[in-house]
């Protein structure tokens, strides 16, 4: 099954049930905005979360990442506010695959999504605590793990 398919057919549902899970969390600046915003927030990385999975680049979903770290920091919200809503995003796609992708293929998956958010998600840390504390902050190389070559950078092993 072709996971972009899968999710862009699932998304209004995915997002509604990361909404409907937000409304039992104390997430000031979301609740702020109201929940038609923070639908809207959502959908917008939902949609590059899907384009990844679809081209397998990493690229469109880092740059929205950055492109969060700087407009929720600028807005004032919390960075756990926004991890958190991320968070949110990524429980609803799990729980939606979990229940619906074939069995045979839902590791890789899995997997795929647990890339691309988390290479959204790093971007978005190194972006947002960067402006926080007026230092750089380094990233991991996701690419190569996204590739399949399992290197960190980290050195070798052994």
């Amino acid at each position: 099954m072709d996971l972009h398919l899968f999710l862009a057919s699932r998304a209004d549902a995915i997002v509604e049930h990361a909404m409907d899970n937000m409304s039992t969390r104390s997430l000031p600046s979301y609740a702020k905005i109201g929940r038609d915003e923070s639908a809207r927030k959502l959908r917008v990385l939902l949609d590059h979360v899907i384009e990844g999975a679809r081209t397998r680049h990493l690229d469109p979903v880092v740059e929205h990442g950055e492109r969060i770290g700087n407009e929720r920091y600028a807005s004032g919200f919390e960075f756990v506010e926004v991890q958190s809503a991320i968070n949110l995003l990524e429980e609803s796609i799990w729980e939606k695959m979990l229940a619906e992708y074939p069995a045979g293929e839902v590791g890789h998956a899995l997997g795929i999504v647990a890339t691309l958010l988390g290479a959204a998600k790093d971007r978005l840390a190194c972006t947002y605590l960067s402006l926080a504390t007026k230092t750089h902050v380094g990233s991991l190389d996701l690419q190569s793990l996204f590739r399949g070559t399992q290197n960190t950078g980290g050195g070798q092993a052994g």
